[in-house]
């Protein structure tokens, strides 16, 4: 898997670009393990280090004094702590597990791990969040470790805006200045595909922490996605799914201004109604 450095996605070995940003992927070579030749080094160290005691010596000569090492040692071996070149191999950690699929704060839908975003609330993703019953949870060990370190001096926010696509990946990132940011078509390479954005579609006005969002007469609309249950108000246009809805009260016919009554059936009970919404100024069934 190549895992790409802009976006964080993984893509298979055979693509050039990325699946989820369309940056351009970079095969690096990893080098080949080097722990066999660690250990021919290692033994070779040894051979050339032991004396065994049944190799041949050259006799010493009369007079000469032993050495104390070899009158001592017996086996030739380096005495701990020496110079001979032989070293314990670093133990080896075991492989961590990876991650399974983690529940979103807002929603609770399951988000694969590598995710930054949740594909059915668009809502950022924790990072060391908990995991579904068949995921396993990432080792705590960095969390332990950074909370023992200072805390670092907190940088000024900056505001941006990013879009998530329909499998909540991450398409693209545009930056926002404080004060007022246009949004649309012609504003910005990450929406200037998108077929249902007018060509300025709407404004961001960034003042500190607050942003404030308004609609420039565009065709489609601006919309907000409910995360809890809200109060619809007479005219007040909803979506559900790809359909466009206008909430309306049913209220008794009024008279006209001659006093002439509107004859019809009678309401058998009805007191509001949604209108299908089919073009700018164009209702369809009710």
């Amino acid at each position: 898997m190549i895992i790409c450095q802009r976006c964080g996605k993984e893509n298979q070995d055979v693509y050039k670009f990325c699946l989820g940003c369309g940056a351009e992927l970079h095969k690096e070579q990893q080098p080949a393990p080097a722990q066999g030749g660690q250990n021919v080094a290692m033994m070779k160290t040894m051979m050339a280090d032991v004396n065994p005691s049944g190799a041949a010596q050259a006799p010493a000569q009369a007079g000469q004094p032993v050495p104390p090492q070899q009158a001592q040692g017996g086996g030739g071996f380096p005495p701990p702590g020496g110079g001979g070149g032989y070293q314990q191999p670093p133990q080896q950690q075991p492989p961590r597990q990876q991650a399974g699929p983690r529940n979103c704060a807002a929603c609770g839908a399951e988000v694969p791990p590598n995710f930054k975003f949740c594909g059915v609330c668009g809502s950022p993703m924790q990072e060391g969040g908990p995991t579904t019953a068949g995921g396993q949870v990432p080792a705590s060990e960095p969390q332990q470790q950074a909370h023992s370190a200072p805390a670092p001096a907190a940088a000024p926010a900056q505001a941006r805006m990013t879009l998530i696509r329909p499998d909540g990946s991450e398409g693209g990132v545009h930056q926002l200045q404080q004060g007022e940011n246009l949004i649309g078509r012609d504003h910005g390479a990450t929406f200037e595909t998108d077929g249902y954005l007018s060509p300025t579609h709407a404004a961001l006005i960034v003042e500190g922490n607050r942003a404030t969002l308004r609609d420039l007469d565009s065709l489609n609309g601006v919309f907000v996605r409910m995360t809890e249950e809200e109060e619809v108000e007479p005219g007040q246009i909803i979506r559900i799914g790809q359909e466009l809805l206008r909430f309306e009260l049913i209220r008794p016919p009024a008279p006209l201004e001659d006093g002439t009554e509107v004859m019809g059936s009678p309401n058998p009970g009805y007191w509001g109604k949604v209108t299908v919404i089919i073009g700018r100024d164009v209702d369809g069934s009710a």
